[in-house]
């Protein structure tokens, strides 16, 4: 069974349990990701925290989507 623990020690992005998940800023978000595998995931900005849902939505690898928007054009 794949787990968050699993996930952080296999990412490249060592920076995300510095940054999200040691201080809980998304702890709660990414063990609902892992319990519940939702199969759309709507998430607003496109940045670090993209990537990092995004991350581990393709490490769990159970057909969930995710869709980023943002309201900076660039």
């Amino acid at each position: 069974m794949k787990t968050l623990n699993n996930f952080l020690e296999t990412t490249e992005y060592k920076w995300i349990e510095k940054m999200f998940v040691s201080g809980g800023k998304y702890l709660s978000a990414l063990n609902y990701i892992v319990e519940h595998q939702p199969k759309v995931i709507v998430e607003y900005g496109g940045g670090q925290s993209t990537l990092m849902i995004t991350e581990l939505v393709n490490y769990l690898d159970y057909g969930g989507k995710v869709i980023a928007y943002e309201s900076d054009e660039y």
